[in-house]
Protein backbone atom coordinates (compact mmCIF):
# COMPACT_ATOMS: atom_id res chain seq x y z
CA UNK A 1 0.00 0.00 0.00
CA UNK A 2 2.85 2.29 0.84
CA UNK A 3 4.63 1.62 -2.72
CA UNK A 4 0.92 2.18 -4.02
CA UNK A 5 0.47 5.39 -2.51
CA UNK A 6 3.91 6.89 -3.36
CA UNK A 7 3.40 6.08 -7.04
CA UNK A 8 -0.08 7.67 -7.17
CA UNK A 9 1.54 10.88 -5.46
CA UNK A 10 4.54 11.14 -8.42
CA UNK A 11 1.82 10.79 -10.54
CA UNK A 12 -0.37 13.32 -9.29
CA UNK A 13 2.98 15.36 -9.49
CA UNK A 14 2.39 15.66 -13.28
CA UNK A 15 -0.59 17.25 -13.16
CA UNK A 16 0.39 20.59 -12.36
CA UNK A 17 2.93 20.85 -15.54
CA UNK A 18 0.43 19.06 -18.10
CA UNK A 19 -2.20 21.89 -16.54
CA UNK A 20 0.37 24.15 -17.40
CA UNK A 21 1.18 23.08 -20.62
CA UNK A 22 -2.01 23.44 -22.25
CA UNK A 23 -2.78 26.92 -20.78
CA UNK A 24 0.30 28.18 -22.09
CA UNK A 25 -0.12 26.33 -25.51
CA UNK A 26 -3.22 28.13 -25.83
CA UNK A 27 -1.87 31.45 -24.93
CA UNK A 28 1.00 30.96 -27.44
CA UNK A 29 -1.17 30.38 -29.73
CA UNK A 30 -2.54 33.93 -30.34
CA UNK A 31 1.61 34.76 -30.40
CA UNK A 32 1.89 35.24 -34.40
CA UNK A 33 5.13 34.29 -36.31
CA UNK A 34 6.98 36.50 -38.53
CA UNK A 35 6.66 39.67 -36.72
CA UNK A 36 9.13 42.52 -36.69
CA UNK A 37 12.44 41.04 -36.67
CA UNK A 38 11.44 37.48 -37.92
CA UNK A 39 10.55 39.02 -41.27
CA UNK A 40 13.80 40.12 -41.87
CA UNK A 41 14.77 36.78 -40.85
CA UNK A 42 12.52 34.94 -43.14
CA UNK A 43 12.92 36.96 -45.80
CA UNK A 44 16.71 38.41 -46.20
CA UNK A 45 18.65 35.94 -44.56
CA UNK A 46 19.35 33.42 -46.96
CA UNK A 47 19.21 35.89 -50.14
CA UNK A 48 22.88 36.68 -50.37
CA UNK A 49 24.67 33.11 -49.50
CA UNK A 50 24.50 30.16 -47.67
CA UNK A 51 23.54 29.61 -44.03
CA UNK A 52 27.35 29.81 -42.79
CA UNK A 53 28.01 33.10 -44.96
CA UNK A 54 25.22 34.21 -42.80
CA UNK A 55 26.29 33.33 -39.69
CA UNK A 56 30.25 34.72 -40.34
CA UNK A 57 28.36 38.25 -41.89
CA UNK A 58 26.37 38.85 -39.11
CA UNK A 59 29.14 38.16 -36.89
CA UNK A 60 31.11 40.74 -38.27
CA UNK A 61 28.40 43.12 -39.10
CA UNK A 62 26.08 43.10 -35.93
CA UNK A 63 25.81 40.00 -33.61
CA UNK A 64 27.56 38.01 -31.09
CA UNK A 65 24.64 35.74 -30.65
CA UNK A 66 25.72 33.06 -33.61
CA UNK A 67 24.13 29.93 -31.73
CA UNK A 68 20.77 31.05 -31.78
CA UNK A 69 20.00 33.39 -35.11
CA UNK A 70 20.95 30.20 -37.41
CA UNK A 71 18.27 28.07 -35.51
CA UNK A 72 16.05 31.31 -35.69
CA UNK A 73 17.00 31.29 -39.68
CA UNK A 74 15.40 27.40 -40.15
CA UNK A 75 12.59 27.88 -37.90
CA UNK A 76 11.24 30.78 -40.07
CA UNK A 77 11.49 28.71 -43.75
CA UNK A 78 7.99 27.17 -43.27
CA UNK A 79 4.99 25.88 -41.40
CA UNK A 80 6.84 23.25 -40.15
CA UNK A 81 9.68 25.09 -38.57
CA UNK A 82 7.11 27.83 -36.78
CA UNK A 83 4.88 24.36 -35.31
CA UNK A 84 8.01 22.74 -33.80
CA UNK A 85 8.67 26.80 -32.36
CA UNK A 86 6.23 26.47 -30.80
CA UNK A 87 6.22 23.08 -29.11
CA UNK A 88 9.25 23.92 -28.35
CA UNK A 89 8.69 27.12 -26.48
CA UNK A 90 6.22 24.96 -24.44
CA UNK A 91 8.16 22.50 -23.46
CA UNK A 92 11.22 25.25 -22.39
CA UNK A 93 8.24 27.09 -20.06
CA UNK A 94 7.10 23.66 -19.00
CA UNK A 95 10.87 22.90 -18.37
CA UNK A 96 11.52 26.42 -16.43
CA UNK A 97 8.98 25.03 -13.94
CA UNK A 98 9.85 21.93 -13.72
CA UNK A 99 13.65 22.66 -13.05
CA UNK A 100 11.73 25.71 -10.33
CA UNK A 101 9.84 23.32 -8.24
CA UNK A 102 13.35 20.81 -7.90
CA UNK A 103 15.27 23.63 -6.81
CA UNK A 104 12.03 24.82 -4.43
CA UNK A 105 11.72 21.19 -2.84
CA UNK A 106 15.76 20.84 -1.86
CA UNK A 107 15.18 24.66 -0.45
CA UNK A 108 12.49 23.55 1.96
CA UNK A 109 10.18 20.39 2.75
CA UNK A 110 6.61 22.05 2.31
CA UNK A 111 4.32 20.01 0.45
CA UNK A 112 5.26 18.59 -3.01
CA UNK A 113 2.52 18.65 -4.99
CA UNK A 114 1.66 22.42 -3.59
CA UNK A 115 5.64 23.40 -4.60
CA UNK A 116 4.38 22.07 -8.26
CA UNK A 117 1.57 23.87 -8.70
CA UNK A 118 3.36 27.03 -7.22
CA UNK A 119 6.05 27.09 -9.76
CA UNK A 120 3.56 26.15 -12.63
CA UNK A 121 2.10 29.04 -11.96
CA UNK A 122 4.29 31.73 -10.61
CA UNK A 123 5.81 30.87 -14.51
CA UNK A 124 3.03 31.26 -16.41
CA UNK A 125 2.35 34.76 -14.91
CA UNK A 126 6.32 35.72 -16.13
CA UNK A 127 4.54 38.40 -18.78
CA UNK A 128 5.79 36.27 -22.03
CA UNK A 129 3.23 37.74 -24.11
CA UNK A 130 6.27 40.64 -24.28
CA UNK A 131 8.03 38.26 -26.93
CA UNK A 132 5.45 39.98 -29.38
CA UNK A 133 7.22 43.35 -29.33
CA UNK A 134 10.33 43.14 -31.38
CA UNK A 135 9.78 39.42 -33.44
CA UNK A 136 8.18 36.96 -31.31
CA UNK A 137 10.41 33.81 -32.71
CA UNK A 138 13.58 35.85 -32.46
CA UNK A 139 12.87 36.76 -28.50
CA UNK A 140 11.39 33.60 -27.93
CA UNK A 141 14.53 31.99 -28.85
CA UNK A 142 17.02 34.34 -26.52
CA UNK A 143 14.33 34.13 -23.19
CA UNK A 144 12.75 30.91 -23.68
CA UNK A 145 14.74 28.90 -25.46
CA UNK A 146 18.32 30.27 -24.04
CA UNK A 147 16.91 30.14 -20.71
CA UNK A 148 15.80 26.87 -20.75
CA UNK A 149 19.19 26.04 -21.76
CA UNK A 150 20.78 27.91 -19.03
CA UNK A 151 18.45 25.73 -16.43
CA UNK A 152 19.76 22.58 -18.48
CA UNK A 153 23.35 23.61 -17.42
CA UNK A 154 22.29 24.03 -13.64
CA UNK A 155 20.78 21.05 -13.63
CA UNK A 156 23.44 18.56 -12.04
CA UNK A 157 24.29 20.86 -9.91
CA UNK A 158 20.58 21.01 -8.62
CA UNK A 159 20.27 17.08 -8.30
CA UNK A 160 23.36 17.31 -6.45
CA UNK A 161 22.61 13.38 -5.24
CA UNK A 162 21.93 12.04 -8.54
CA UNK A 163 24.62 10.39 -10.92
CA UNK A 164 24.88 11.62 -14.15
CA UNK A 165 27.13 10.65 -17.11
CA UNK A 166 30.18 11.92 -19.10
CA UNK A 167 27.58 11.92 -21.80
CA UNK A 168 25.25 13.80 -19.61
CA UNK A 169 27.08 16.35 -18.34
CA UNK A 170 28.55 16.75 -21.57
CA UNK A 171 24.85 17.30 -22.66
CA UNK A 172 24.45 19.56 -19.87
CA UNK A 173 27.96 21.75 -20.47
CA UNK A 174 26.45 22.45 -24.23
CA UNK A 175 23.28 23.99 -22.93
CA UNK A 176 25.84 26.42 -20.93
CA UNK A 177 27.73 27.53 -24.32
CA UNK A 178 23.96 27.93 -25.97
CA UNK A 179 22.23 29.55 -23.09
CA UNK A 180 25.82 31.79 -22.49
CA UNK A 181 25.01 32.74 -26.07
CA UNK A 182 22.44 35.37 -25.36
CA UNK A 183 24.30 38.55 -23.22
CA UNK A 184 22.04 38.69 -20.24
CA UNK A 185 22.06 35.27 -19.45
CA UNK A 186 25.93 34.83 -19.84
CA UNK A 187 26.15 37.44 -17.03
CA UNK A 188 23.67 35.69 -14.83
CA UNK A 189 25.45 32.61 -15.18
CA UNK A 190 28.67 33.64 -14.59
CA UNK A 191 27.44 35.10 -11.53
CA UNK A 192 25.73 31.89 -10.16
CA UNK A 193 28.11 29.74 -11.27
CA UNK A 194 31.01 31.64 -9.85
CA UNK A 195 29.70 32.31 -6.89
CA UNK A 196 28.75 28.23 -6.78
CA UNK A 197 32.39 27.29 -7.51
CA UNK A 198 33.88 29.61 -4.39
CA UNK A 199 31.15 28.03 -1.92
CA UNK A 200 31.81 24.82 -3.01
CA UNK A 201 35.48 25.18 -3.37
CA UNK A 202 35.38 26.38 0.51
CA UNK A 203 33.13 23.82 1.73
CA UNK A 204 34.79 20.96 -0.14
CA UNK A 205 31.60 19.31 -1.73
CA UNK A 206 29.44 19.33 -4.87
CA UNK A 207 29.92 19.43 -8.48
CA UNK A 208 33.14 21.67 -8.32
CA UNK A 209 34.92 20.97 -11.09
CA UNK A 210 31.95 20.74 -13.17
CA UNK A 211 30.74 24.40 -12.16
CA UNK A 212 34.40 25.39 -12.60
CA UNK A 213 34.58 24.37 -16.20
CA UNK A 214 31.30 26.11 -17.07
CA UNK A 215 31.98 29.31 -14.95
CA UNK A 216 35.18 29.24 -17.50
CA UNK A 217 32.88 28.82 -20.74
CA UNK A 218 30.79 31.47 -19.63
CA UNK A 219 33.67 34.03 -19.13
CA UNK A 220 35.06 32.64 -22.72
CA UNK A 221 31.42 33.44 -24.15
CA UNK A 222 31.69 36.84 -21.95
CA UNK A 223 34.76 37.83 -23.83
CA UNK A 224 33.64 37.11 -27.12
CA UNK A 225 30.44 38.81 -26.69
CA UNK A 226 32.93 42.06 -25.36
CA UNK A 227 34.99 41.45 -28.99
CA UNK A 228 32.63 40.56 -31.26
CA UNK A 229 33.11 43.16 -33.93
CA UNK A 230 29.75 43.34 -35.08
CA UNK A 231 28.64 45.10 -32.12
CA UNK A 232 31.20 47.68 -31.99
CA UNK A 233 30.29 48.15 -35.69
CA UNK A 234 26.53 47.86 -35.03
CA UNK A 235 26.80 50.43 -32.49
CA UNK A 236 28.35 52.82 -34.19
CA UNK A 237 26.08 52.36 -37.05
CA UNK A 238 22.74 52.59 -35.36
CA UNK A 239 23.42 54.33 -32.19
CA UNK A 240 22.14 57.73 -33.18
CA UNK A 241 18.82 55.89 -33.57
CA UNK A 242 18.80 54.26 -29.99
CA UNK A 243 19.80 56.76 -28.01
CA UNK A 244 21.23 59.78 -29.20
CA UNK A 245 23.46 61.41 -26.99
CA UNK A 246 23.99 57.59 -24.92
CA UNK A 247 28.26 58.42 -25.73
CA UNK A 248 28.21 61.59 -23.68
CA UNK A 249 26.82 59.91 -20.05
CA UNK A 250 28.33 58.85 -17.52
CA UNK A 251 28.67 55.46 -15.91
CA UNK A 252 26.86 57.13 -13.05
CA UNK A 253 24.09 58.02 -15.49
CA UNK A 254 24.07 55.05 -17.51
CA UNK A 255 23.30 52.98 -14.28
CA UNK A 256 20.78 55.51 -12.50
CA UNK A 257 19.23 55.19 -15.84
CA UNK A 258 19.04 51.51 -15.89
CA UNK A 259 18.08 51.16 -12.06
CA UNK A 260 15.34 53.63 -12.36
CA UNK A 261 14.20 51.92 -15.42
CA UNK A 262 14.07 48.60 -13.83
CA UNK A 263 12.85 49.48 -10.16
CA UNK A 264 9.63 51.48 -12.69
CA UNK A 265 9.30 48.46 -14.06
CA UNK A 266 9.21 46.29 -10.67
CA UNK A 267 7.25 49.15 -8.49
CA UNK A 268 6.32 51.98 -10.19
CA UNK A 269 4.27 50.61 -12.46
CA UNK A 270 1.77 48.68 -10.09
CA UNK A 271 2.23 45.62 -12.08
CA UNK A 272 0.31 42.62 -10.61
CA UNK A 273 2.87 39.85 -10.78
CA UNK A 274 4.84 42.24 -8.42
CA UNK A 275 2.29 42.70 -6.17
CA UNK A 276 1.64 38.99 -6.12
CA UNK A 277 5.58 38.62 -5.20
CA UNK A 278 5.49 41.07 -2.80
CA UNK A 279 2.66 40.09 -0.98
CA UNK A 280 3.72 36.56 -0.39
CA UNK A 281 7.42 37.70 0.54
CA UNK A 282 5.67 40.05 3.33
CA UNK A 283 3.19 37.16 4.44
CA UNK A 284 6.41 34.50 5.15
CA UNK A 285 8.71 37.48 6.59
CA UNK A 286 5.83 37.82 9.10
CA UNK A 287 5.77 34.49 9.59
CA UNK A 288 9.67 33.62 9.64
CA UNK A 289 10.74 37.11 10.96
CA UNK A 290 12.02 37.40 14.60
CA UNK A 291 11.48 40.83 16.28
CA UNK A 292 8.99 43.93 14.83
CA UNK A 293 11.50 45.44 12.50
CA UNK A 294 12.25 41.84 10.83
CA UNK A 295 8.83 41.64 10.13
CA UNK A 296 8.40 44.85 9.50
CA UNK A 297 11.21 44.97 6.49
CA UNK A 298 8.91 42.57 5.01
CA UNK A 299 5.75 44.89 4.60
CA UNK A 300 8.50 47.13 2.71
CA UNK A 301 8.58 45.89 -0.96
CA UNK A 302 5.07 45.61 -0.90
CA UNK A 303 4.15 49.62 0.67
CA UNK A 304 5.85 51.03 -1.59
CA UNK A 305 4.89 48.92 -4.59
CA UNK A 306 0.91 49.62 -3.21
CA UNK A 307 1.50 53.74 -2.68
CA UNK A 308 3.67 54.44 -5.74
CA UNK A 309 2.94 52.12 -8.60
CA UNK A 310 -0.58 50.25 -7.65
CA UNK A 311 -3.01 52.86 -6.53
CA UNK A 312 -1.58 55.97 -8.60
CA UNK A 313 -2.25 53.61 -11.71
CA UNK A 314 -5.80 52.85 -11.11
CA UNK A 315 -6.74 56.47 -8.83
CA UNK A 316 -5.22 59.08 -11.65
CA UNK A 317 -5.97 61.98 -8.63
CA UNK A 318 -3.52 60.00 -6.26
CA UNK A 319 0.36 61.89 -6.98
CA UNK A 320 2.20 59.60 -9.13
CA UNK A 321 5.90 60.25 -8.23
CA UNK A 322 7.15 57.79 -11.69
CA UNK A 323 6.15 60.00 -13.97
CA UNK A 324 9.47 62.03 -13.48
CA UNK A 325 11.70 59.21 -15.02
CA UNK A 326 12.64 60.05 -18.21
CA UNK A 327 14.39 58.77 -20.66
CA UNK A 328 17.70 60.20 -19.53
CA UNK A 329 16.55 58.95 -15.65
CA UNK A 330 15.06 60.67 -12.77
CA UNK A 331 18.28 62.56 -11.86
CA UNK A 332 18.97 64.38 -14.87
CA UNK A 333 21.16 67.85 -15.45
CA UNK A 334 17.60 69.41 -15.37
CA UNK A 335 16.63 67.80 -12.04
CA UNK A 336 19.43 67.60 -10.28
CA UNK A 337 18.57 70.68 -8.15
CA UNK A 338 14.75 69.38 -7.54
CA UNK A 339 14.18 67.57 -4.42
CA UNK A 340 11.24 65.60 -5.51
CA UNK A 341 13.43 63.97 -8.33
CA UNK A 342 15.04 61.84 -5.97
CA UNK A 343 11.76 61.02 -4.02
CA UNK A 344 11.40 58.22 -5.94
CA UNK A 345 14.72 57.53 -6.76
CA UNK A 346 15.18 56.76 -2.97
CA UNK A 347 12.22 54.94 -2.52
CA UNK A 348 12.77 52.50 -5.59
CA UNK A 349 16.42 51.69 -3.92
CA UNK A 350 14.92 51.05 -0.60
CA UNK A 351 12.47 48.75 -1.72
CA UNK A 352 15.39 46.77 -3.82
CA UNK A 353 17.45 46.75 -0.54
CA UNK A 354 14.27 45.96 1.59
CA UNK A 355 12.93 43.26 -1.20
CA UNK A 356 17.05 41.52 -0.69
CA UNK A 357 16.74 41.52 3.23
CA UNK A 358 12.77 39.92 3.22
CA UNK A 359 14.50 37.06 1.23
CA UNK A 360 17.08 36.45 3.82
CA UNK A 361 14.85 37.20 6.42
CA UNK A 362 12.72 34.11 5.02
CA UNK A 363 15.69 31.46 4.24
CA UNK A 364 18.31 32.66 6.86
CA UNK A 365 20.51 30.47 8.27
CA UNK A 366 19.94 27.57 4.94
CA UNK A 367 22.83 27.23 2.41
CA UNK A 368 20.08 28.12 -0.40
CA UNK A 369 19.35 31.74 0.97
CA UNK A 370 22.53 32.47 -0.94
CA UNK A 371 21.14 30.65 -3.99
CA UNK A 372 17.69 32.74 -3.73
CA UNK A 373 19.83 36.26 -3.03
CA UNK A 374 21.93 35.22 -5.65
CA UNK A 375 18.74 34.92 -7.81
CA UNK A 376 17.53 38.25 -6.61
CA UNK A 377 20.86 40.13 -7.41
CA UNK A 378 21.70 38.11 -10.66
CA UNK A 379 18.00 38.66 -11.71
CA UNK A 380 18.51 42.53 -11.33
CA UNK A 381 21.59 42.37 -12.96
CA UNK A 382 20.38 41.45 -16.24
CA UNK A 383 18.41 44.20 -16.47
CA UNK A 384 20.58 46.84 -15.01
CA UNK A 385 23.56 45.63 -17.54
CA UNK A 386 21.32 47.35 -19.68
CA UNK A 387 22.49 50.65 -18.97
CA UNK A 388 25.47 50.02 -20.38
CA UNK A 389 23.99 49.68 -24.04
CA UNK A 390 22.48 52.10 -26.14
CA UNK A 391 19.82 49.68 -26.26
CA UNK A 392 18.71 50.21 -23.15
CA UNK A 393 14.78 51.40 -24.24
CA UNK A 394 15.37 50.00 -27.76
CA UNK A 395 14.97 46.12 -26.60
CA UNK A 396 11.87 46.80 -25.37
CA UNK A 397 10.16 45.34 -22.30
CA UNK A 398 11.86 41.49 -23.15
CA UNK A 399 14.95 42.70 -21.10
CA UNK A 400 12.71 42.23 -18.07
CA UNK A 401 12.04 38.54 -18.47
CA UNK A 402 14.81 36.54 -17.41
CA UNK A 403 14.73 39.28 -14.16
CA UNK A 404 11.07 38.01 -14.20
CA UNK A 405 11.88 34.39 -14.20
CA UNK A 406 14.38 34.66 -11.20
CA UNK A 407 12.08 36.20 -9.01
CA UNK A 408 9.38 33.55 -9.44
CA UNK A 409 12.20 31.23 -8.87
CA UNK A 410 13.22 32.97 -5.48
CA UNK A 411 9.12 33.15 -4.53
CA UNK A 412 8.37 29.63 -4.63
CA UNK A 413 11.78 29.25 -2.94
CA UNK A 414 11.05 31.57 -0.18
CA UNK A 415 7.25 29.62 -0.17
CA UNK A 416 8.80 26.10 0.21
CA UNK A 417 11.01 26.81 3.34
CA UNK A 418 7.91 28.21 5.47
CA UNK A 419 6.75 24.77 6.80
CA UNK A 420 10.09 24.42 8.36
CA UNK A 421 11.00 27.35 9.77
CA UNK A 422 7.45 27.16 11.51
CA UNK A 423 8.90 23.41 12.59
CA UNK A 424 12.16 24.95 13.87
CA UNK A 425 10.11 27.53 15.99
CA UNK A 426 7.68 25.02 17.52
CA UNK A 427 11.08 23.23 18.55
CA UNK A 428 12.55 26.02 20.06
CA UNK A 429 9.56 27.00 22.68
CA UNK A 430 9.05 23.15 23.33
CA UNK A 431 12.95 23.41 24.39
Amino acid sequence: MKKESIFQNRILLFVPFLLLAIAYAWKQASFPAYTGDDVAFFAYALDDGSLWEFIVRRFQTWTSRVLWEPITVLILQGPIGVFLWRVGSVLCVVFLAWFTFQMASRAGKANRLLLASASCVAVYYVPWSVLQQTGTVCSSMLYQWAAAACALAALPLVLEKYSFGRWELAICALACVWGANMEQLCVLMLFLLGGYSLYAAKIRCGKLWYAAVCTGLCAIELAVHLFCPGNSARAAKEVWTWFGDYGMLSIPQKLEIAFSGTMYWTVGLGEVFWGCVYLLLAVLCMKNGRGFLLKAVGLGPLVIWLFTGFIPRHIPSFPHLSFLLTTWGIITIETVRNLMAYVPFLLWAAAFAMLVCTVYIIMVHMPRALLAIGLVLGGFGTRLMMGFSPTVWASEDRTFLIMHICMAMVAVMCLAVWPVKQKMKQTQKMQ
